[in-house]
């Protein structure tokens, strides 16, 4: 089942499920919507990965069910961001770089419950990008907004490489904190570059 994992790793699918919340809420903000349809769309994006992993293994019922508190917990954050862009409006700004962080995290922390529960690399790969993606796919199709997967620069290569990072450190038989630390690090750097290059991008055009 996803996130049946101890410590740090437990903890660090906990902030990822927020942070994708907290993306999908800033997502409605943008547009002024209702609180409701924020934290509707906050709670799929951040259980929407997880759900699919567990449905493609065949684990139900899924994790959130088992673990209802994490409803409560996107229903909180989506709602608090919500309310807190409206006060503070650009915050919204910040989607891009709340969305990076939970990406970051997915892809190690679904690359190590699929690990964990015995699957192979090539498996355990595959499923961390798939647990990561998922949710923002979602969000951006329910958001009628241009999926990042298709239109943002080293999208899914960020994640794919987080995932790389965490298996490979694990085979020099590094400490297990360290190789999901290092992943989600690796990750975030990748992506905030890119997201970096591309608004040095924007701002050279607009000149």
């Amino acid at each position: 089942m996803f996130l049946e994992l101890n410590g740090l790793s437990y903890g660090m699918g906990l902030i990822a499920i927020i942070a994708l919340s907290i993306s999908g809420a800033l997502d409605v903000a943008r547009k002024k919507i209702s609180i409701f349809s924020s934290i509707f769309v906050g709670f799929i994006t951040g259980l929407c990965g997880g759900t699919l992993f567990d449905v493609i293994l065949g684990n139900f019922p899924v994790f959130w069910v088992h673990d209802p508190w994490l409803i409560v917990l996107c229903v909180i954050a989506s709602g608090m961001m919500f309310l807190l862009s409206t006060i503070f409006e650009p915050l919204v700004r910040t989607q891009v770089w709340v969305d990076a962080i939970g990406i970051a995290l997915l892809s190690v922390v679904g690359t190590a419950s699929a690990s964990a529960l015995g699957w192979s690399e090539p498996v355990a790969v595959s499923l961390g990008v798939i647990v990561a993606l998922f949710g923002g796919v979602v969000r951006d199709i329910i958001s009628s907004r241009r999926i990042n997967v298709i239109t943002e620069a080293w999208y899914v290569s960020t994640i794919v490489v987080g995932s790389l990072s965490y298996l490979g450190l694990g085979l020099l038989d590094l400490p297990e904190n360290f190789c999901l630390i290092s992943g989600a690090l690796i990750a975030f750097t990748m992506r905030g570059f890119s997201i970096a290059r591309q608004r040095n991008k924007s701002e050279h055009y607009l000149c």
